[in-house]
């Protein structure tokens, strides 16, 4: 593995969940992407290689739990890394099935961190190189605050949920120049108000805010229903229904009728 891996490494919860192994990911910057996948197809035996929908994702079972603790440290061991895919130039390890189609169905629908506006001018007040880069999203993390601090406090994290939602996010940058450490923290706030309790059936990410109320129209040949909607930088899309972008045009001025 090492000789694949460059020195880049992420340990990711995206769930907040009082479960510890559920929508955890490690994932591993590459060299190259095709020349790591082959290294694991020799790895691993062709029953326990299989692709996901439409075949642009190839998951690897792999035969043992722990990879990621035994590779990058105890820090990463929430995440048993049963299953390793690739997105990008990345490596990822996963838990479970339904954990790696949820990543890639966000990532799809490009409904990611580096589509948020907010998130990128946040990223800003920051280095672009880290020795160690922590992010926290305060109203998506009470779990993992609840797993990090004294167990006597995890009562009146419960009872204080949504105040502690209210510190938005927290980027703290860890580099090292010259034998010394410096260190930046910094506060923002989030697009919106968490939403404790949500029935969305699904979200995607345009390049920027809507104009337009979405239209269902059909395609001509499939005869399937598809999504035209329009941003403010007069940037027209067609999304399919479940949110993937079809195309995008930009046209020349916003459509203000039916």
């Amino acid at each position: 593995f090492y000789s694949i891996v460059k020195r880049e490494f992420a340990y990711i919860v995206c769930d907040n969940d009082a479960n510890q192994e559920r929508g955890v990911y490690v994932a591993c910057g590459l060299h190259s992407q095709s020349a790591a996948e082959l290294e694991l197809r020799n790895m691993v035996p062709d029953e326990n290689i299989r692709s996901l929908g439409d075949g642009a994702v190839t998951v690897f079972s792999l035969p043992y739990d722990d990879i990621p603790a035994a590779l990058f440290g105890d820090m990463f061991a929430n995440c048993r890394g049963n299953y390793v895919f690739f997105i990008g130039n990345f490596m990822v390890f996963a838990n479970s099935m339904d954990d790696i189609k949820a990543l890639v169905r966000d990532v799809s629908l490009n409904n990611t961190m580096k589509a948020s506006i907010s998130h990128r001018e946040f990223l800003g007040k920051f280095s672009t190189t880290s020795t160690m880069f922590l992010y926290y999203n305060f109203p998506c993390g009470t779990e993992m605050l609840k797993r990090v601090l004294s167990r006597q406090y995890s009562s009146d994290i419960d009872a204080k949920r949504s105040a502690i939602g209210n510190n938005g996010v927290c980027g703290v940058q860890f580099k090292c120049m010259d034998g010394l450490v410096f260190c930046n923290l910094s506060f923002g706030e989030l697009d919106s108000k968490h939403i404790a309790e949500s029935e969305i059936i699904w979200e995607t990410n345009i390049g920027a805010a809507v104009a337009m109320k979405p239209c269902f129209v059909k395609n001509h040949d499939t005869g399937e229903n598809e999504i035209l909607v329009q941003d403010k930088n007069n940037m027209l899309y067609l999304l399919d229904t479940s949110g993937k972008e079809i195309w995008h045009v930009l046209i020349d001025a916003p459509i203000r009728s039916q």
